[in-house]
């Protein structure tokens, strides 16, 4: 595995995921670029491709997107910082009218529009989402699991609603790094639905208070 090394410390990095933050170093102490390499890894390897120079390949351009988005947050954050919008001031996701967040958007739809085109080109439609769910913690299946236990009498139409707004929720989500920036979107999102649901004629309390009861309760 090629490595990639950096000036900033695994610490940085430990809110991605407890698998990332269990990751084996190579080291006294793990770049950056460890990192990525370990996060990509996690992702693509379980898909067990029967070529392994694609696994290897989808590996190399998902720690690759990483590292380059990293890149485009920290400038961010240092565009922030610089104008007096740090990290506890930052706009909500639904109020990023600074500058900086406007382009730091561009710039990361730029990259991840291109690495989905990259993945696009090598694998089949549906490994394509696989990565894009590992590269977001699996937030599209986990939510939609959700949805779908809560209200098993969602019509087609219904359902499809929400796997569209699912889906733009992930592609939001694959726009940031931290799993707390990752967990905003899918906090914004489930709000949308959990109105789109109400409005459809669905009492959403009675549903959500009988799922949370069905999965509190001990199993018999």
């Amino acid at each position: 595995m090629k490595l990639h090394p950096m000036t900033m410390v695994l610490a940085l990095f430990m809110l991605w995921s407890s698998a990332l933050a269990q990751a084996p170093t190579t080291g006294p102490a793990a770049t950056a670029g460890d990192a990525f390499d370990q996060r990509a890894a996690a992702i693509v390897k379980p898909m067990r491709f029967s070529d392994a120079d694609k696994t290897e390949t989808v590996a190399q351009l998902t720690a690759d997107y990483m590292r380059s988005l990293r890149k485009v947050l920290d400038d961010r954050q240092a565009a922030l910082d610089k104008i007096g919008e740090g990290s506890a001031a930052t706009p909500e996701i639904d109020k990023q009218l600074a500058d900086a967040w406007k382009v730091s958007r561009r710039e990361a739809v730029a990259l991840r529009d291109a690495y989905a085109a990259r993945l696009a080109g090598l694998m089949t439609p549906y490994q394509v989402e696989r990565v894009k769910d590992g590269v977001t913690d699996d937030c599209f299946p986990r939510t939609l699991q959700i949805y779908d236990e809560m209200i098993p009498g969602l019509t087609h139409p219904q359902r499809s609603h929400i796997v569209g707004l699912l889906t733009e929720m992930r592609e939001n989500a694959m726009l940031e790094l931290n799993a707390e920036a990752q967990g905003k979107w899918v906090d914004k999102y489930r709000g949308i639905i959990n109105n789109y649901i109400a409005k459809q004629g669905h009492d959403f309390t009675a549903l959500s208070k009988a799922y949370d009861a069905r999965k509190n309760s001990p199993r018999q």
